[in-house]
């Protein structure tokens, strides 16, 4: 299919994707996920890469939804609070909000506190692939057999003894591995205090990632954007792909360990 023609499809759809853009934030969001890519937007005379700004959504009940974008020159503080105003703008209930999900971004953290003040997971996967890179090959098991004990513990109690062994173990040989899951331990472990079959859902921002995964495989066959509008249609067209496989199962929880370490 030609450029042109997508851009008349696109051009025929505008109506349809702005209405989506502004429509109302969905009631009783409890869990908000946070996350960005990069991604090549053509401007007059030059294509440059485009930071595209994504918030997802978790009902109690289980339901995922997409929220918001936002496409911008680059990830900052300014930009993460502009589409969380957005969001609140639309009906994003701040009070019924439990929780926020992200990596670990001073300009999310910064937008979380500012103008949510809910606490803030950051992910424990980021955590490990970090970690591991200052543990020598021949201990990285053993040491990602202690990091698991952590995070993936059955209680708030067992985390504590985990981190305990964690000091007792490693602190010597690999001081600056031990430091860096120390250093924000708590900010890492909140999941721990919401419903336990949400805990594989908070404690990484892997669905949000993988929703990001599936724009970038778009994105391969579908090249530079050649318009905002042009990223409006992608960022629509997938979020109808998701939404509609979400509600087809919501979220009850499950055992998926070995996927989420797989993504280290």
């Amino acid at each position: 299919m030609s450029h042109s023609t997508v851009t008349k499809l696109t051009n025929a759809l505008e109506p349809v994707l702005r209405e989506w853009e502004t429509r109302p934030v969905p009631q009783g969001i409890v869990y908000l996920l946070l996350d960005a890519i990069y991604l090549p937007v053509r401007r007059p005379g030059f294509t440059s890469k485009q930071a595209l700004l994504v918030a997802l959504g978790v009902t109690a009940e289980g339901k995922r939804h997409m929220l918001g974008f936002l496409l911008g020159d680059r990830e900052s503080e300014d930009s993460w609070k502009a589409l969380v105003k957005d969001l609140l703008n639309r009906g994003l209930d701040r009070n019924a909000l439990k929780l926020a999900v992200s990596d670990e971004h001073s300009g999310i953290e910064l937008a979380v506190r500012d103008l949510l003040a809910v606490p803030h997971q950051l992910c424990v996967v980021h955590l490990l692939r970090n970690t591991r890179l200052r543990v020598a090959a021949p201990h990285r098991r053993l040491f990602l057999d202690n990091f698991r004990a952590i995070f993936w513990a059955k209680t708030r109690e067992e985390a504590l003894t985990a981190i305990g062994a964690m000091q007792g173990r490693w602190s010597a040989a690999y001081p600056k591995a031990v430091l860096l899951v120390m250093r924000r331990v708590e900010d890492h472990l909140h999941f721990m205090k919401e419903p336990e079959h949400f805990w594989t859902l908070l404690r990484t921002s892997n669905l949000i990632e993988r929703f990001n995964l599936e724009l970038r495989r778009r994105l391969r066959s579908a090249g530079t954007m050649h318009s905002e509008l042009e990223v409006l249609k992608l960022v629509w067209a997938v979020s109808q792909a998701q939404e509609e496989r979400w509600a087809k199962h919501l979220w009850k929880g499950r055992k998926v360990q070995e996927k989420e370490l797989a993504l280290a």
